[in-house]
């Protein structure tokens, strides 16, 4: 769109050479020649740049400059001329807070190099307010969508220092805003970050397992990811905060009944091997002991052959009874063997 620029000068000659130039250099003109037509095209016209004479038939040029301030105008974009000026007079203006005063008989490519400066300058100022505009948008946003965040959110200054401090992270370690802001993060979480502060960006979008340590002194799981943001020209670290003590909690739990599982399949499997011992042991152990018996009796022996067959029966009962004595545990209790090896001990049970 073309910028606009209103000609106020009762030198009629003056408004046509002005105009005809920056025509041609593609702005859009209007005139008036004095201030309270002034007052009413820029109402209407809305100009982008103000050219005026200082010394107009009705009112003085410093009036209307504070007049077009009073409507919004920015008075740097206001180029005043004249050709009746004191020091007073262009004090005055220059306080009010135009960008140039220039004395008449000008050069109009004198007058074209101000209207362009002054054309980037506007340019470059309404990038900047849009910029800042939309961050400030921004931040509100992330502002408000962080406060009302069932996750905890932080932000800490450079010395790690808590600046921001949400609901959800008052619900996970019990500190209100109010005691916690410019409390050290360490009053909180329990992590390692490295001495440069800007490092913390390498781990943008990776998350941490870690815990941090509640109002009450309690020890709770924490899932973190930070980054690196920028609000007001200053950056802080953003810390995104999960409590994870629950799905912590349920991982101990699990173990633990895994942990249980394999004792009660251990327990099974000696309870099997009982079973079996006794079913497949046993009756072979009495009826060798039996027949043992048999062949002493009815068979006529040395003294040594006695002794002998005596010694199996012997360790065959002794056999079966630990076999009994093993099938009665009411409580596993281990002794050691040989100084190093674990086993169970069936000797000192309660009966």
């Amino acid at each position: 769109m073309s910028n606009r620029i209103l000609i106020i000068d009762d030198n009629y000659e003056i408004v046509d050479v002005i105009s005809i130039v920056l025509q041609k250099k593609g702005f859009v003109c209007e005139a008036v020649y004095n201030g309270e037509s002034a007052k009413e095209k820029f109402n209407s016209f809305k100009p982008d740049i103000i050219i005026l004479d200082y010394r107009l038939p009705d009112i003085d040029g410093y009036t209307l400059i504070k007049h077009f301030k009073k409507e919004g105008f920015d008075a740097k974009y206001i180029l005043v001329v004249t050709g009746y000026s004191t020091d007073e007079y262009v004090e005055k203006c220059y306080s009010e807070g135009i960008s140039a005063f220039i004395k008449k008989p000008f050069s109009i490519y004198e007058i074209l190099g101000v209207v362009n400066n002054l054309i980037a300058i506007k340019k470059t100022s309404e990038r900047v307010f849009d910029e800042v505009a939309k961050r400030k948008s921004l931040e509100l946003k992330f502002e408000k969508l962080i406060s009302f965040s069932v996750f905890g959110v932080l932000l800490t200054d450079h010395n790690l220092n808590i600046h921001m401090w949400n609901k959800g992270a008052e619900r996970i370690f019990g500190y209100s805003e109010s005691e916690i802001i410019g409390l050290p993060l360490e009053k909180v979480l329990k992590f390692d970050i490295k001495d440069n502060f800007f490092s913390v960006q390498d781990q943008k979008d990776k998350f941490f397992e870690t815990y941090g340590v509640t109002r009450s002194g309690e020890k709770v799981f924490l899932e973190i990811n930070f980054s690196i943001e920028v609000f007001e020209e200053d950056s802080m670290l953003a810390i995104f905060i999960k409590d994870i003590s629950q799905r912590k909690s349920l991982e101990i739990l699990e173990k633990e009944n895994e942990k249980q599982k394999e004792e009660v399949k251990s327990l099974e499997m000696f309870h099997a091997t009982m079973i079996t011992l006794n079913h497949k042991l046993k009756q072979p152990l009495y009826s060798l002991i039996s027949n043992v018996e048999l062949v002493k009796k009815i068979s006529n022996h040395t003294q040594e052959q006695s002794k002998f067959l005596t010694r199996i029966s012997d360790s065959t009962k002794l056999i079966a009874n630990i076999i009994d004595q093993m099938g009665e545990l009411k409580d596993i209790k281990f002794t050691h063997y040989a100084g190093r090896y674990k086993m169970l001990d069936i000797d000192n049970q309660e009966k």
